[in-house]
């Protein structure tokens, strides 16, 4: 649970950091282009982040890892693309840039988890000290 807190908190700090300031200078499009997009990537980030932790053994790992990347990209391409093709008045190029934003940090940090040696599964680092 620890790690979909950081995933999270992280993301939404970062939302926090770049949104608010682009509201105040660009207005209501950019609040929405930024909570839509954030939302259209971290549910999946975690949706793949728990299906990760709920493995057991490394190859269920590693395929809840990778499968899970796919299935997530996927996803944010096709629900943008969606949002774009039906509502482009609303959804239009500037929303691309905040996908592309939310959509490498987490995996930015979904990475950073994994180069850590923090375990999906057991919370327990590569010295074997508690984590979670």
């Amino acid at each position: 649970m620890r790690r979909l807190a950081l995933l999270a908190g992280s993301t939404a700090f970062l939302w926090a950091a770049l949104a608010l300031p682009a509201w105040r200078l660009w207005g209501e499009p950019a609040l929405i282009h930024s909570v839509v997009a954030l939302g259209l990537c971290l549910l999946p980030a975690l949706v793949t982040m728990a299906w990760a932790m709920a493995s057991r053994t490394g190859e269920q790992q590693l395929v809840a890892m990778l499968g899970g990347s796919g299935i997530r990209l996927a996803v944010i391409l096709g629900g943008g693309w969606l949002l774009y093709e039906y509502y482009r008045e609303t959804f239009d190029k500037p929303f691309w840039i905040w996908v592309g934003v939310f959509y490498f940090f987490t995996l930015l940090v979904e990475i950073g988890m994994v180069l850590r040696g923090i375990d999906t599964s057991s919370g327990q680092g590569n010295a074997g000290a508690r984590q979670g």
